[in-house]
Order: structure tokens, then C-alpha cells, then sequence
């Protein structure tokens, strides 16, 4: 058993590669991969360093990799900072060839394809965001994979991982397929990963790097077992069918008058921010470390929405009579700050989040 420590974007996580030994006549009995990988996001990393791994070990397997990701862009204040995606800063620290596309325009990727048929024989997406054309995939041999981080049908869509906290599942995992060439998530189910079981106050990011672990370890037995070429039959949906539809700014934005305590909790978990205003001045605050007081003492009593500074803390009524304890604090046009230190100097000591 070997560990690859990968570091992007100040995050670093560690991919148990599980090493074999593979030989060409007896294992692996098609001509060895050539892949073009699509991704963009830090989930997508985990996969491209497993295949980079199998691709050094052992060239017979896999002898190529490729990567399409989107174009830098310019993000932040006055939009002075370029951004690259976390894809793009791996395939370039193992010198990769990156093809770029803008907008997710794969005009140019796909003539490429097209005019030099043998150059890929396998097409893999992972997190990508974009529907890869069909002219692109009949042109290579094995077609296309995608890595979907549910078990589908469940949640299929752009945002399977945040639908699977907010349905509030017991149990999820990872879901290769085959690339349709027209729909998003509607290809034939090629390997299913076992089962995970999710942690009681499961957070979007701890999630996200869990199933983006199994989805390395499940994307190179595929490849390695060859079940690209012949889909496993056995494999049953046994889950119903549902949308993981896009996320809106408007779920993170508080309902006082909906929104229980706990699924204020759970969405700060998701989202790692909640966003609301105050009632007296229509300012907008941004609450974040949200946790819920179980000691009845500690409670605010009136209406939903009304918080008070208490012993220095900041304390928050909901609709089922329970009390938020809020950690951090950012109203509109100012900085982040404790929220014990705002509670201590704050002029209000009783107000209405709306």
C-alpha cells in the first residue's frame, strides 16, 4: 500500500493507491488506454492523480493522459485575481498536456478528435459540468465514462452531493456510467462502489473528500477489470429516481418563519455560511459556525428570528423553540468577526434577524 499527497489550493488530502502488478497478456488484453480527462474542481483532482499513478506504473495499461478543462478567469474584487482551475494546476505540476475551453465551447477539442481518431480510445469526465458532444465520442473507440458521486438515478444532476445532505440520507456512494451522448446522467450503469454511511453532522466538504477518495479507488478498477468494454448486467437501480437541480443563492438564505434549527444547522454544514438581514436596518449579515444550544437556560424565548447578546454571546431564536448559538459575524460592508466580540460591542443587545 502506497499514500500520494496531493496539494492544491492550499488543501491537502491523502489517496491510498492500492499498487498491483498487472501484465499485458494475462490482465489487460486490448491495446493500452489513451485518455482524455475532463475536470475541473478539487473532487475531479482525486481521480486524475490516481490515473497519473496507474500511468507511471504501468505504461502497458494506460500509456496517455490528456486533460479538458475550462480557461483561466478572472475572479474576485475588480476581478484582479486569475483563477485556474484545481485540474488545470495538477495536469501542469505533472506536465500534462491541458486543453483548455472557454465557456465550455469543445468546438476546437472535438475537430481534433475527428481529424486524429486514434490519438484517444477512452474519454473520461469527472465533476466536468458540460455535456462532452457526441461527434467527440463516436470518434473514440471506447467512448466515454463518468464518475457521478451518487447512486443513481438518485440525485442526478449538477449537485448530487449538497441534494444528498439536504434530503438528509442515511446512505450514499459513487456511480460510474457510461457518457450519453445528448443527456446529462443517463448512460447505462457500469460499477456501483459499496454503500457510505453518513456521519451524523456530515459537512459538504468532509463528504465531498470522502467519495472523491472512492471515486479514484472505483474509477481505476474499472479500467484496470476492463468494465467499460462489457457493462455488468447484475446491477439493479434500486433507488428512486431524482433531480439534484442546480444550487441557488436563495438556499442560503435563512426563512426564519419556515426553517427549523436543525435544518438552519444542517445548512451551515452544506453551505458553511448562511446569509439573512437585520430587521431595524435591512442590512445584510452573514452568519456562519452555527451550532444549536441544547441547555434550556441558555434559550431565547419570543418570536423566530429574534437573537439577543447573552454572557457575550450571540444567541438566536427558531421556529421550533430552540436556540442557535452563532459563532461568527459579517454585516454588509464589513469584515468577519467573532461573534462573541461583536455581541460584547454591539449597541443592540435585542433585535429581529428577518
Amino acid at each position: 500500500m502506497r499514500y500520494i499527497v496531493l496539494d492544491l489550493s492550499k488543501k491537502c488530502a491523502k489517496i491510498r493507491i492500492q499498487k498491483r502488478h498487472f501484465t499485458e497478456n494475462t490482465c489487460f488484453r486490448r491495446d493500452p488506454l489513451r485518455i482524455l480527462f475532463f475536470g475541473t474542481d478539487y473532487f475531479s483532482t482525486f481521480s486524475l492523480l490516481s490515473l497519473i499513478s496507474l500511468y507511471q506504473s504501468n505504461k502497458a495499461i494506460l500509456e496517455k493522459i490528456e486533460v479538458v478543462t475550462l480557461s483561466d478567469s478572472k475572479i474576485g474584487r475588480r476581478n484582479k485575481i486569475l483563477y485556474k482551475t484545481p485540474v488545470k494546476l495538477l495536469a501542469m505540476e505533472y506536465n500534462l498536456k491541458i486543453h483548455e475551453v472557454e465557456n465550455g465551447n469543445m468546438q476546437k477539442i472535438s475537430d481534433i478528435i475527428c481529424n486524429h481518431k486514434e490519438m484517444f480510445n477512452l474519454a473520461i469526465a469527472v465533476s466536468f459540468g458540460h455535456l462532452i458532444p457526441s461527434l467527440l465520442l463516436e470518434n473514440i473507440k471506447y467512448g466515454g465514462i463518468n464518475v457521478h458521486p451518487s447512486f443513481l438515478p438518485r440525485h442526478k444532476g449538477p449537485a448530487p452531493l449538497h441534494h444528498t445532505l439536504l434530503n438528509r440520507d442515511k446512505y450514499t456512494g459513487v456511480t460510474i456510467q457510461t457518457l450519453h451522448p445528448y443527456k446529462f446522467d443517463q448512460g447505462k450503469i457500469i460499477s456501483v462502489s459499496k454503500p457510505y454511511k453518513i456521519a451524523e453532522k456530515e459537512t459538504l466538504q468532509t463528504l465531498s473528500k470522502t467519495l472523491s477518495k472512492i471515486s479514484a479507488e472505483l474509477l481505476i478498477e474499472v479500467l484496470l477489470k476492463q468494465e467499460y468494454l462489457n457493462f455488468n448486467k447484475n446491477i439493479r437501480n434500486i433507488y428512486e429516481p431524482s433531480y439534484a437541480r442546480k444550487i441557488k443563492k436563495d438556499d442560503e438564505i435563512i426563512k426564519w418563519d419556515k426553517w427549523t434549527s436543525d435544518e438552519i444547522e444542517l445548512r451551515n454544514r452544506i453551505f458553511g455560511k448562511l446569509q439573512c438581514r437585520f430587521k431595524s436596518s435591512n442590512k445584510v449579515v452573514i452568519l456562519s459556525d452555527i451550532q444549536i444550544i441544547n441547555d434550556t437556560e441558555e434559550r431565547v424565548y419570543g418570536c423566530s428570528g429574534l437573537y439577543t447578546c447573552s454572557k457575550n454571546e450571540l444567541h438566536v431564536r427558531c421556529l421550533d423553540g430552540r436556540s442557535l448559538k452563532i459563532g461568527k459575524i459579517k454585516i454588509e460592508g464589513k469584515n468577519w468577526v467573532n461573534a462573541k466580540e461583536w455581541s460584547m460591542t454591539s449597541s443592540k443587545k435585542s433585535d429581529y434577524f428577518i
